[in-house]
């Protein structure tokens, strides 16, 4: 835009130079005021418009400036707005969560939770785990039970320090979980290597193989006092019996979204026979 000024400025300089030339003529032929202004007509017409043109590109390029200013006014308002927007999401959801965490709580009272967050995967394609971001410090103990705010079961605390820990998830090879489905069936719901990548895991050891069906709910048994009994471990997805026909298995997608956990909930004291 500097050039185009620069070059404006040498044609009306050369203009200006060549209406001088023209008095210096004008002057020297003795034709008067008349003749000159005669001869000047066409010059003057043309240093007219070359000024009015002048005037349109410099109300432009204001225009363009105030433009361009408003324009980031208003981009940095929509994203005030927008921010605004994602941290009342994010609040609503929180809120969200709370509820039913306390309607959980309040069908526990025995429950002592204890609030983390995932901070990163364990990099092993052999393993389902995690790490938190609260440990001994919190509370939290080895052997814990890991849930969402639903009474989801997620997993088990497998490693403490001092503000970190390890969670294994039920998805976990080694994981394995006293099961009952909701109709009464005895089982053991454990984690398998060749369903962990499908995000399933296995309902086996069933005792009454026959009376489990596809859409059967599986819940904590709470045998063992590890974890606390009926939370919520998964859906039964298709029963299949062994090559003996002697027993069955099952595969249960879990309800907990494993695979898109960012806050959870520990449970560091509970009642067993509560």
């Amino acid at each position: 835009m500097k050039a185009f000024f620069k070059k404006s400025g040498i044609i009306v300089g050369s203009v200006l130079a060549a209406v001088l030339i023209i008095l210096l003529i004008a002057s020297a032929l003795g034709g008067g005021l008349h003749s000159f202004r005669d001869l000047l007509s066409p010059v003057d017409r043309l240093v007219n418009a070359g000024m009015d043109k002048l005037e349109h590109i410099y109300g432009y390029m204001y225009n363009y400036d105030k433009l361009v200013a408003e324009n980031a006014e208003l981009r940095s308002r929509v994203a005030e707005l927008e921010a605004a927007v994602r941290d009342s999401a994010s609040s609503n959801e929180e809120n969200a969560q709370l509820k039913k965490l306390l309607g959980l709580a309040e069908e526990n009272e025995d429950y002592v939770f204890v609030d983390a967050a995932l901070v990163s995967w364990t990099a092993s394609s052999w393993s389902s785990s995690f790490s938190i971001n609260k440990g001994s410090k919190a509370g939290i103990e080895a052997g814990d039970c890991v849930i969402t705010e639903d009474g989801f079961l997620i997993g088990q605390v497998t490693e403490v320090s001092r503000r970190s820990a390890t969670v294994q998830t039920i998805l976990d090879s080694a994981s394995g979980v006293g099961a009952v489905t909701d109709a009464g069936v005895i089982a053991v719901a454990e984690g398998d290597y060749t369903l962990m990548g499908q995000n399933r895991l296995r309902l086996a050891y069933i005792e009454e193989a026959d009376m489990v069906v596809s859409g059967d709910k599986v819940i904590t048994s709470g045998k063992g006092g590890i974890y606390p009994s009926g939370l919520v471990i998964g859906t039964v997805e298709s029963v299949s019996l062994d090559p003996s026909g002697l027993s069955a298995s099952a595969v249960i997608v879990p309800d907990a979204d494993i695979s898109g956990l960012t806050t959870l909930y520990i449970i560091t004291d509970y009642d067993p026979e509560g």
